[in-house]
C-alpha cells in the first residue's frame, strides 16, 4: 500500500526567482520574476513539486495566500529582534543584517518582504518607512532588499550603485564571507516602485 506524502501546510513558504529556472510550480509575478514555493525541512528547504502541490489540493492562489501568511509569521519574528539599517542621506534601508538572515535560515526569503502588504502601507506599524510617500525596490539577489525614496534622486543613485557593486563582487569572496552561492543567485537589476501596495517596473 502505498502512503500520499503529508505536506506541512506551515511550512510552506513563498519566494521570488527568475522566471526561466524550470520550477514544476510557480507563478507569474512582475517583469522576468516569478513567485515559487518551497517547504521547510527546519534545516534545509526542498521546493514544491508538482505532486506535492496536488496533494495539497488548494488553488495556487489560495497556495500564494498560505506561503506569504507563512513567511511573514517567519520573518516577523526577525524583523522584531533585528533593526534596519538606514543611509539618512541618501534615504536608503537595507532591512535587516545579512549574516543575521542567513543564521536564521532565512536568505532565500529576504525578498519576500515584498510580498507582505503590512511593510509597505503606512498606517501598519511594521511599515519600513512611514516618511516615504512611494518605495523604489531593488532585488539584486534573493538574499538582497533595498528600499529607497522614490522622492530623492540621490536615492536612485546610490541604488544604482549598490546594485552595480553587487554585479561585480567576487563569488569567492562572497562565499568566503558565509554567502552561499545558491543563496547567491541573481534575480534582477531592475529598479520597482512600490506605490499604493502594487509593485510595478520604475520607469525615469
Amino acid at each position: 500500500m502505498l502512503f500520499k506524502k503529508k505536506i506541512n501546510l506551515d511550512g510552506i513558504l513563498i519566494a521570488i526567482g527568475k522566471n526561466n529556472e524550470n520550477r514544476e510550480v510557480s507563478m507569474p509575478y512582475i517583469d522576468n520574476l516569478e513567485l515559487y514555493f518551497v517547504i521547510n525541512k527546519n534545516n534545509s528547504y526542498e521546493l514544491l513539486n508538482k505532486k506535492d502541490f496536488d496533494s495539497v489540493g488548494m488553488s495556487l492562489d489560495n497556495l500564494k495566500e498560505l506561503a506569504i501568511k507563512n513567511t511573514k509569521q517567519r520573518i516577523f519574528k526577525i524583523y522584531q529582534q533585528l533593526p534596519v539599517r538606514k543611509n539618512e542621506n541618501d534615504d536608503i534601508i537595507i532591512p535587516f543584517d545579512a549574516d543575521q538572515i542567513i543564521e536564521r535560515g532565512m536568505y532565500n526569503f529576504w525578498t519576500s518582504l515584498v510580498l507582505i502588504d503590512d511593510f509597505w502601507d503606512k498606517n501598519s506599524d511594521l511599515c519600513i518607512e512611514k516618511n516615504f510617500n512611494n518605495f523604489l525596490i531593488a532585488m539584486p539577489y534573493r538574499t538582497f532588499l533595498i528600499v529607497g525614496n522614490s522622492e530623492n534622486e540621490k536615492s536612485i543613485i546610490e541604488m544604482n550603485r549598490l546594485i552595480e557593486e553587487y554585479q561585480n563582487e567576487d563569488k569567492n569572496e562572497l562565499l568566503s564571507n558565509g554567502d552561499y552561492e545558491a543563496a547567491k543567485r541573481q534575480i534582477s537589476n531592475q529598479i520597482y516602485l512600490m506605490k499604493d501596495g502594487i509593485l510595478q517596473v520604475y520607469n525615469k
